[in-house]
């Protein structure tokens, strides 16, 4: 078998095995063994292109040397005319294009072989120049924490010192608060508590707090203490009133009626008698008649009359001091 039947058995070779990569290719539905698969098909493109690249130099160094061959002279004679037969020309020729096609594929692979060299020293020196990169972005990444390490050592022994003053300052400081009399009153706990309970004091009282919706749980239901009125309050407003139970309420309310109660009794005992409206009055709504003598004035109420409507005047202030406390 000749140099090209050779190569072309191993192209045809190449081509079907490329063939039936990529038909699994279509199939597959891995995507490493796809992955894999066109790499494959990468590899064995790249050696079809090379061995048809020599399979052509073979064939045109076959075909040069047969050129050379029928037009070479030797003193004027052709080559072909000094064989003793066509036949022996034939098979010099022969020999002649097995010589020259073995030294064209020895060229050729000669010249794959300084390509692929060439090839890999430009990957490898991509792949340095990408390791260079790569050395330069860690030593600027270096160099940075270098000097973030260097700054937070500086700023570290500034904030020891500042801690070591600090710390004598208030060493300084203590000695200073125990070599003079304390001035903090003793009872300051007590009138703390007092104030505390002076500002619970001092807030609405309610009472019967319950929510207004179980679920959302976003306002409370209440009763004033003060009047009985049913409220609505905020779930976040709930501090600014004093919750205490029913009978709490009911006593405050009761002592505000007799509070009440004594001030009106203040108020009437304060009020101008002749002001009331007695049986047999007349005139104006002073009832005096503008003399500052005690002269008793004809048609004036008796004593006995005036007792008489104070004590109404007062049954009635009761009844409303009762409406109110109820």
């Amino acid at each position: 078998m000749s140099q090209i039947e050779s190569l072309q058995a191993e192209i045809s070779e190449l081509i079907k095995e490329r063939d039936e990569k990529e038909a699994r290719l279509q199939t597959t539905s891995s995507t490493p063994e796809a992955n894999a698969l066109q790499d494959n098909i990468r590899v064995l493109n790249s050696q079809i292109a090379f061995k048809q690249s020599e399979l052509e130099n073979i064939a045109d160094a076959e075909e040069a040397a047969i050129v050379v061959a029928d037009t070479l002279e030797i003193e004027g004679i052709l080559l072909r005319d000094l064989f003793v037969s066509p036949t022996h020309y034939e098979f010099f020729l022969s020999w002649w294009k097995q010589t020259e096609g073995e030294k064209a594929a020895a060229t050729a692979a000669l010249e794959a072989s300084y390509k692929s060299e060439i090839a890999s020293q430009e990957d490898a020196i991509a792949e340095l120049e990408g390791f260079r990169v790569e050395a330069d972005r860690l030593g600027g990444l270096l160099a940075d924490m270098t000097a973030k390490r260097d700054a937070a050592g500086a700023e570290i022994i500034e904030l020891k010192q500042e801690v070591d003053r600090l710390t004598e300052d208030n060493e300084s400081l203590r000695k200073q608060l125990e070599s003079k009399p304390s001035s903090v009153p003793t009872n300051m706990t007590a009138n703390l508590a007092d104030l505390a309970k002076q500002i619970q004091a001092a807030k609405p009282g309610i009472y019967n707090k319950r929510w207004r919706d179980e679920n959302r749980k976003t306002h409370f239901i209440a009763t004033l203490s003060a009047t009985g009125e049913e409220i609505e309050i905020p779930y976040l407003e709930i501090g600014k009133y004093r919750e205490e139970s029913q009978e709490e309420a009911e006593r405050f309310r009761a002592e505000q009626a007799q509070a009440e109660l004594a001030r009106l009794a203040q108020e009437t005992h304060n009020v101008v008698v002749p002001d009331l409206q007695f049986p047999g009055e007349e005139g104006a709504a002073s009832g005096l008649d503008g003399d500052s003598s005690n002269a008793p004035v004809v048609g004036s109420p008796t004593l006995e009359e005036r007792v008489e409507a104070l004590e109404k005047r007062m049954a009635t202030i009761e009844r409303d001091s009762y409406k109110v406390a109820v």
